[in-house]
């Protein structure tokens, strides 16, 4: 059992202080991971962009849909399930998401 655990946060995106990432987290068990991964999944498992958002909140969307991506590569996913678990399974979103990220 893990007594303490310390976390180093950093803002994924400049300017964006919605989203941060875990720099370092020690120490940090494969079933803590899992328990983290299925809490996040849940969070994003009803995200779906709807014909009346604006145009920005749209690009939003994406971006934290990318963001969301790129936290399940770092948790050891394949490219492939962590496209489907993030929704972007589409290339052209996925090519979408990832500019909005970027932007």
């Amino acid at each position: 059992m893990i007594g303490s655990c310390l976390l180093e946060l950093a803002y994924v995106i400049e300017k964006d202080s919605s989203c941060l990432s875990v720099e370092s987290l020690q120490p940090i068990s494969l079933i803590q991971q899992a328990r983290n991964l299925r809490a996040n999944i849940r969070d994003f498992a009803n995200v779906q962009l709807q014909p009346g958002e604006s145009f920005n909140q749209a690009l939003q969307e994406m971006a934290m849909m990318y963001r969301y991506f790129q936290g399940l590569l770092e948790l050891n996913l394949t490219e492939e399930h962590a496209r489907e678990k993030s929704g972007l399974q589409n290339d052209k979103l996925f090519q979408l998401a990832f500019n909005a990220s970027r932007s």
